[in-house]
């Protein structure tokens, strides 16, 4: 698929010192995606690889997550699974973000899929990969097509001030439009990105500034 090989690969190097491109897991995502909606009665094991990469997805894309999801971590709790579904639906729309008949047909398997319930062998076949309640699986594939369909919030920069943590905005971003505060309270963000950087029990340089 072009819009993997153009937009959703990565260098991988060897000790030998050869290197070639290689899918990452969200474009493999992407291509299991179609190609079980393809043949779904011989792609069996592409959902069952799905949802294989969905539970493990956060610890192995942590830095990803971190540097542009942090809105993921606002006021409304959720899981490491939920933010890890979230994020693989933004990251695949971005692969494909130019070929709107390709967005138009994830759209359409991600919905069938929802739709279908507990009846969609493809659900099925990821709940008993992984051991997930089937009515969890469906709310995940609700959590892609979300992902899919909302972009990450604008990020901004704060300046960690001693223990009042206060927030300074940058005003050139603000000056030139870039700039949009995100809809949870600013202090829970500071308190996140807080624990994000810094071991609990360690104290931070009080004036060490942070990008989000």
């Amino acid at each position: 698929m072009k819009e993997v090989y153009e937009n959703g690969t990565e260098v991988v190097s060897f000790e030998t010192g050869n290197s070639f491109n290689a899918a990452t897991l969200i474009g493999i995502v992407l291509l299991k995606l179609i190609a079980y909606d393809d043949r779904p009665e011989r792609r069996q094991k592409d959902a069952t690889d799905i949802g294989n990469i969905l539970v493990n997805f956060f610890p192995l894309h942590q830095e990803l997550i971190y540097s542009n999801h942090l809105d993921m971590f606002g006021e409304q709790e959720r899981t490491l699974e939920k933010i890890s579904a979230i994020v693989l639906g933004r990251e695949i729309k971005k692969i494909i973000s130019s070929n709107a008949n390709l967005i138009d047909r994830l759209n359409r398997i991600l919905n069938d899929h929802i739709n279908s319930g507990e009846k969609s062998i493809f659900t099925q076949l990821i709940t008993k990969e992984t051991g997930e309640e089937i009515d969890l699986i469906i709310e995940y594939l609700r959590d892609i097509l979300w992902g899919f369909e909302n972009s990450s919030q604008p990020v901004i920069s704060i300046m960690v001030a001693d223990s009042s943590l206060r927030a300074s905005l940058d005003q050139e971003a603000i000056e030139n439009n870039v700039f949009q505060m995100n809809i949870y309270d600013l202090n829970t963000l500071v308190m996140k990105w807080y624990f994000i950087c810094y071991h609990p029990f360690q104290e931070p340089d009080p004036l060490t500034k942070y990008t989000m």
